[in-house]
């Protein structure tokens, strides 16, 4: 067996705000959040992030809480 480069599939999710691309591909990705209006009573964003291989194989990251303040 040999070495295999691989790429990875990336999925954001958010309870607020936006991601600039909910998936992407590669060695290295990635995708910046911004922070939107948020629902009554809402103080801050969860996040998760899912990584998939070619293989099949897939780790769930997250819920990463973001607090937002009201402006």
């Amino acid at each position: 067996s040999g070495e295999r480069t691989e790429d990875v599939f990336v999925n954001y999710f958010c309870t607020a705000g936006r991601f600039e691309r909910e998936l992407t591909d590669g060695v290295e990705t990635e995708s910046t959040w911004t922070a939107t209006e948020l629902e009554k009573g809402q103080t801050e964003a969860e996040i998760h992030i899912v990584v998939r291989d070619e293989r099949g194989g897939q780790k769930v990251l997250g819920p990463y809480k973001i607090p937002i303040a009201a402006k």
